[in-house]
């Protein structure tokens, strides 16, 4: 089995590649904060989006995307809101959820979630 690490890396490459093919321009990757990493921080258009991606090599834990907990949402939400502070960014937001799966022999299948952030408050206190 691969490192979780790697596999994470990998699937981090193939959401990269897919946002860039789509005309995505990645603005940085796996920005700390005191609350989490961002996994990809791009933009389109005039909105900065914020990508959290989730990958899987099977399905024994599950979908990826399952991986979203409400409780790692809210870390997520933090650390947008830490990252637009120390910016100082005023402009359109949103938060998107990537599922990557790499299954041995087979091409990875990814999901893309867009605009999880209009049920949610993007600047939680």
């Amino acid at each position: 089995m691969k490192c979780l690490k790697t596999i994470g890396k990998q699937g981090e490459v193939i959401a990269w590649q897919y946002l860039a093919k789509r005309g995505y321009q990645i603005v940085t990757t796996n920005f700390q904060t005191r609350f989490g990493e961002l996994d990809i921080i791009c933009q389109k258009d005039q909105t900065l989006i914020f990508v959290e991606v989730k990958t899987r090599t099977s399905f024994m834990l599950g979908w990826p995307e399952e991986a979203v907990s409400p409780k790692k949402l809210g870390h997520l939400l933090k650390a947008m809101a830490e990252f637009q502070s120390r910016q100082a960014i005023e402009r359109p937001v949103r938060f998107d959820v990537m599922a990557v799966v790499i299954l041995p022999g087979q091409k990875a299948k990814v999901k893309h979630w867009i605009n999880l952030t209009q049920d949610f408050e993007v600047n939680p206190e």
